[in-house]
C-alpha cells in the first residue's frame, strides 16, 4: 500500500494523518511466520449476493503488502490531476537527447535509453542504514538531486559517471509512505565499476562531517572543470575538487542552502551561486548568494579568502528557491514566490521567475 491506496473519496484532498491512523491499523507489525490463521469468514443468508467471499489465507501465504506503484487521483497540482511518486531531479544526455536519469523520492534513480519510452530501476544499491545508527528516519532510495560527470558512450549507462545525492528530507522527517526522509550520503558509479559506493555515508563517530542521515539537494559541476564538484546539503555547501574528497565549503556560514549553480563569465573566473531557504520560528529567510574564484580552469577553487554577497530579488517572499543557469554562463534564472498584491487570487503568493545577469 502506497500513501495513494487508502479508503477515501475519490474527490476528496489527501489527509496524510488519517493515512497513517489507517496504516496503522491495517499494516502488520509483526513476524507474518508467528501470524495465526484467520477465523473464517461468517457465512450470512442473502436472497440475492451481491459477491462471493475469497478464501482466507492459509499459514504465512498471500501477506505480501503491495508498495505499488499506483496513482492518487485528485492530486496536489493545479487542475488536480491524477498523480504518481515524486521526481526530485532529471539529467538528460545533451547531445541526443537519447539517455535520461531520474532521481525518484523514494524508489531509487531509473534511467531510460529510449528518450523515456521505457524505464529500468538502478537497484544496485547499499543497504539502508540502521535506524539506531543514524539516528533518523533514512533511506538509500531517498533521492533528491542525480548529477551526470560526464557522459560515456555505452547505451546502457555502464560508461556513465554518476553521482546521487540521497535524503529528501525539509522539514521532520516522516515515515508515513510516501512521505519525506533523509539520506546516506553519496551513492556513486562510473566506467568500470562493480556497482555502486557510498561517499561521506560514515556514521558521525568516524566523520563529524558525514552525510548519512542528511540530505542532498543539489549536485552541481564547474562548467570550465566538469570534475570539480558543488552539492547544497542540510547541513551546509559540500565542495569536492577533481579527484578529491567531499568537505565543507568553509566560506558558507549563513544558513541552509537549498540549491546552487555554477557560471564562468570568463574562463578564469567562476561564480558559485547559492539559494538559501532557511526556516525560523515565525518566519522563513530566502536570500540569493554569490561569491567569485579567480583562477585558470584547471586550477581547483582555493575557498580561502572567499566571501559571499546577497543578491537582491525584488519583491521576494519566504519561499524555497530553484535556480538554473543558461548555456553561454551569462544569465541565472531563479524560481520562487512574489508578495501578492491586491489583484492577486488564491491562499499563496504567486510564482515568480526572476533573471540574474550573471556577468555583472
Amino acid at each position: 500500500m502506497t500513501r495513494y491506496d487508502w479508503p477515501r473519496s475519490p474527490r476528496n484532498r489527501d489527509l496524510p494523518a488519517q493515512r497513517a491512523g489507517h496504516l496503522r491499523l491495517f499494516r502488520p507489525q509483526m513476524d507474518p511466520e508467528t501470524i495465526a490463521d484467520p477465523a473464517p469468514l461468517p457465512t450470512r443468508s442473502r436472497r440475492r449476493p451481491r459477491a462471493v467471499p475469497h478464501n482466507a489465507p492459509v499459514g504465512n501465504r498471500h501477506l505480501w503488502f503491495p508498495v505499488g506503484p499506483s496513482v492518487m487521483t485528485d492530486g496536489q497540482a493545479t487542475t488536480r490531476p491524477n498523480v504518481a511518486g515524486r521526481i526530485r531531479d532529471l539529467q538528460v544526455e545533451p547531445t541526443t537527447g537519447e539517455r535520461v536519469y531520474a532521481a525518484s523520492a523514494t524508489g531509487g534513480v531509473w534511467y531510460s535509453q529510449d528518450r523515456g519510452v521505457s524505464w529500468r530501476p538502478l537497484d544496485e544499491w547499499r543497504e539502508s542504514p540502521d535506524r539506531a545508527d543514524v539516528g533518523v528516519i533514512a533511506n538509500a532510495l531517498a533521492c533528491g538531486s542525480i548529477h551526470v560527470v560526464a557522459w560515456g558512450g555505452a547505451a546502457d549507462g555502464s560508461a556513465d559517471e554518476v553521482w546521487v545525492g540521497t535524503g529528501e528530507h525539509i522539514g521532520d522527517a516522516t515515515a508515513a509512505p510516501g512521505g519525506r526522509v533523509r539520506g546516506v550520503g553519496f551513492l556513486t558509479t562510473g566506467p568500470g565499476a562493480a556497482g555502486w559506493s557510498v561517499v561521506k555515508g560514515d556514521a558521525a563517530s568516524a566523520d563529524p562531517d558525514t552525510l548519512r542521515g542528511a540530505t542532498i539537494m543539489r549536485i552541481v559541476g564547474d562548467p570550465g572543470n566538469p570534475q570539480q564538484l558543488f552539492a547544497a546539503t542540510s547541513r551546509g555547501v559540500y565542495f569536492r575538487p577533481p579527484g578529491g574528497a567531499w568537505t565543507r565549503f568553509a566560506p558558507w556560514t549563513t544558513g541552509r542552502p537549498v540549491d546552487v549553480v555554477l557560471t564562468r563569465p570568463a574562463p578564469d573566473r567562476v561564480r558559485i551561486w547559492v539559494a538559501e531557504w532557511t526556516k525560523l520560528p515565525g518566519t522563513e529567510r530566502t536570500n540569493l548568494w554569490v561569491t567569485e574564484f579567480t583562477g585558470p580552469a584547471a586550477t581547483p577553487i582555493n575557498p580561502a579568502g572567499l566571501v559571499f554577497t546577497n543578491v537582491p530579488l525584488p519583491d521576494l517572499v519566504g519561499t524555497r528557491l530553484a535556480m538554473a543557469a543558461s548555456p553561454d554562463g551569462t544569465k541565472v534564472y531563479v524560481l520562487g514566490r512574489r508578495a501578492k498584491v491586491a489583484a492577486d487570487t488564491g491562499d499563496h503568493p504567486p510564482a515568480q521567475l526572476w533573471l540574474v545577469n550573471a556577468t555583472a
